[in-house]
């Protein structure tokens, strides 16, 4: 077991796939427990991976950090939400860990979740978000319902210099 880093006097200690945290990068390393043969390996379900990253994203300032552990759970597995909750116990392969791993050390390195994942919902439509566009908040969406109210018989609206 390896320590990976300590806040407010709880240390965390994981192996297998969440093994190293480089200070800058993240997670990094994958190691084995015990014997160092690969049925030694820990194995890692959705609820193992989730708790874990919980606390990693916390300790690095991420303020909804269960959440958007879900979200990029979700990106890496291809299940919704509540397909996580139904598969707590279900173990994630290698190819969806390599996978989450190397998004939740982006997000450690407070990357934007949106830039991460590639998409933000915004008026109920799916738009796509790359590092060259702003990110649609929803503060913007409340403001854009509240424009819409002032002229409901509008049948369209212009949209002039919001970055992208």
């Amino acid at each position: 077991m390896q320590r990976l880093f300590n806040r407010s006097h709880v240390t965390l200690a994981m192996t297998a796939y969440f093994c190293g945290v480089d200070k800058d990068n993240g997670i990094v390393s994958r190691s084995l427990s015990g014997s160092g043969s690969m049925a030694d390996a820990e194995i890692w379900t959705t609820l193992k991976v989730l708790d874990w990253t919980k606390e990693f994203l916390a300790s690095r300032g991420v303020e909804n950090a269960r959440r958007e552990a879900e979200w990029l759970l979700c990106a890496a597995t291809g299940l919704d939400r509540v397909g996580l909750y139904l598969n707590f116990e279900k173990p994630l392969d290698d190819v969806e860990l390599a996978a989450y791993r190397a998004m939740v050390a982006r997000r450690g390195r407070r990357e934007p979740l949106q830039h991460i994942l590639g998409t933000q919902e915004f008026c109920g439509l799916e738009f796509e978000v790359t590092p060259d566009v702003l990110i649609p908040r929803h503060d913007t969406e409340t403001l854009v319902n509240a424009a819409l109210a002032k002229m409901p018989d509008a049948r369209s609206v212009l949209d002039i210099g919001t970055g992208s």
